[in-house]
């Protein structure tokens, strides 16, 4: 598509979307240039509104993009798969992305599509927000869904996005995982193969980040790092994002996110003072409901073992919590604490 139609399209909405889209198969560029031309002459000269109720229209609005979708999928098998340039590009540009997103039903697409779709519509030329919300729309709800392993399709295509998009994977993907009430097994295994595989250093400490600061409303922080600071901007999103009308968003304190918080502590990170004295209130907060938990010790013993240094202040507050318990590394994990408070 040369440069003239890329800007005609850019103001597309969901009503053009059906007009350009009303084809069997692909379309030329001039048909597209006609196309947009009859549709901005409509929209410089609308004809009268009519009087109908909400109900009506809304009824309507969502039969038009039904018929839109069916039209997309048909074009895909009619094409070898393969996704329409012309589709891409709209879709790519519209200033309604979350709506068309949703009329079209890519939440619900076959999982052999996926694929295509995160290659050929994620892409690094868009914003963080809009990448943001073609994974929320594309992947979250095929992860959150899942009641046992990833298809090996599913998982090449968020590995793959992930490695392109990392920031965008792990606010619009792996945090709304680990509040959705549903996470389990088959998430969690997803979301430490993103930390051991895809993750930079810089993406692992603002994940641990926004893990120990998500329950907490928003302070103002001073003398905190780079990554820290761009964490509480990046939250502040997903709090608008994700906020439940009544209440504040809630992760809680499991096993499973346990070991995602041991996983990511075992990596050659070195996280801020700031973060190692807020993981230690919460364990200190948490102790009594582990009082069998393994990973709970271990989780102690992790700190002790990898981040000794930035420990030493809090030693005391550790062998409380561990003393409660019972656990097969609790005596490890209390023999290294002893050590590092001798010094």
């Amino acid at each position: 598509m040369n440069h003239s139609t890329s800007l005609e399209c850019s103001s597309l909405d969901k009503s053009q979307f059906a007009s350009v889209l009303s084809f069997e198969g692909f379309v030329t560029e001039c048909e597209i240039l006609e196309n947009l031309k009859r549709i901005k002459k409509v929209e410089e000269n609308p004809p009268p509104p009519k009087k109908k109720k909400r109900e009506r229209i809304a009824n309507e609005d969502q039969l038009e993009w039904k018929e839109l979708s069916i039209k997309w999928k048909k074009t895909i098998q009619q094409n070898n798969r393969e996704i329409p340039s012309e589709f891409v590009s709209l879709l790519q540009q519209t200033n309604q992305l979350e709506d068309a997103c949703m009329g079209l039903e890519l939440r619900n697409v076959e999982e052999e599509i996926i694929p295509l779709l995160c290659k050929q519509i994620i892409i690094p030329e868009l914003s963080f927000q809009r990448n943001g919300i073609l994974i929320r729309q594309i992947l979250l709800p095929k992860v959150s869904s899942l009641q046992q392993a990833a298809s090996r399709s599913l998982l090449n295509s968020i590995i793959e996005t992930a490695k392109e998009h990392p920031k965008s994977i792990l606010y619009s993907l792996v945090f709304p995982l680990l509040i959705h009430s549903d996470f389990g097994s088959s998430q969690n295994e997803i979301v430490n193969r993103l930390i051991k595989d895809c993750f930079s250093v810089d993406i692992t400490l603002m994940m641990l980040d926004g893990i120990l600061k998500i329950n907490s409303p928003e302070q103002n922080e001073s003398n905190i790092s780079t990554i820290e600071h761009d964490s509480s901007i990046m939250l502040r999103t997903f709090r608008e994002q994700f906020q439940p009308k009544e209440g504040q968003l809630s992760l809680k304190w499991n096993e499973m996110l346990i070991g995602t918080i041991i996983t990511i502590l075992s990596l050659k990170i070195i996280p801020t003072s700031n973060m190692i004295q807020i993981l230690v209130q919460q364990v200190e907060q948490h102790h009594e409901e582990f009082s069998k938990s393994q990973k709970f010790a271990n989780l102690i013993l992790v700190l002790a073992s990898k981040h000794s240094s930035l420990i030493i202040p809090h030693i005391p507050i550790l062998k409380k919590a561990l003393s409660g318990v019972q656990s097969f590394f609790t005596k490890t994990a209390m023999d290294k604490l002893n050590t590092l408070s001798k010094g």
